[in-house]
């Protein structure tokens, strides 16, 4: 949030501020106080002290972790976007590049059908650290009206060495008539031994589903 730059007269009372006591005893400091406004104000904003805490580390984001989330490179002739992989092998065929994005030139789109979920994923290294704050989203839509669309985003975290530590599905969308992009996102915590991440977008359903504008970042402590 950007300050008025507004300067103040060095004078409290009367006194030059070089004379204010700066003993424990001498009330609130004027920074103490701010920061108090500050919280007060979160709270009444945003409905509670977690909620302002979540807007504050927003405003800080250290890096994006994602390789072409917004799934505007193609190489040609291929049916996977450039960074991610299919989740099953075999599967390619039900991946397709779609114009109909949320921004940009193009989406990504999971075909639904009955049988082995469709999906991709991508795994990340570099930035992952353990005991972190993340921050994953995405836009996402259905192609009709009829029928529910679903779309699973799941985590999964690798320590040092490779081994699974921990997996958990942040995102689950699984509603009917969702014809228009809706943003998701989830904040969360890494395990404290996480070295690296796999994010899998997933669709289970029989209807198709049109992802754009994936993020997965950290955030500094």
């Amino acid at each position: 949030m950007k300050r008025n730059g507004v300067g103040r007269e060095n004078r409290v009372r009367g006194r030059p501020r070089s004379e204010r006591s700066t003993s424990c005893g001498g009330g609130i400091r004027q920074s103490h106080l701010r920061a108090l406004l500050l919280v007060v104000l979160g709270v009444l904003v945003f409905g509670s002290a977690a909620a302002y805490a979540q807007f504050r580390i927003s405003l800080v984001p250290e890096q994006e972790l994602l390789t072409n989330g917004g799934f505007e490179i193609w190489p040609s002739g291929s049916k996977l976007p450039v960074g991610w992989e299919v989740t099953m092998p075999g599967r390619e065929n039900r991946i397709a590049k779609s114009r109909d994005d949320a921004q940009g030139l193009y989406a990504v789109r999971l075909e639904g059908g009955v049988g082995v979920a469709v999906g991709i994923c991508q795994t990340a290294s570099a930035g992952v650290r353990g005991g972190a704050t993340y921050q994953v989203g995405l836009a996402a839509k259905g192609t009709t009206t009829e029928g529910r669309v679903r779309l699973d985003v799941i985590l999964t975290w690798f320590d040092a060495l490779g081994a699974e530590i921990g997996s958990r599905t942040v995102l689950l969308l699984a509603e009917t008539g969702v014809t228009n992009y809706r943003g998701f996102s989830e904040w969360f915590t890494s395990p404290d031994s996480a070295a690296g991440l796999r994010i899998a977008l997933r669709n289970p359903g029989t209807l198709d589903v049109l992802i754009d504008s994936a993020f997965l970042r950290v955030y500094g402590a």
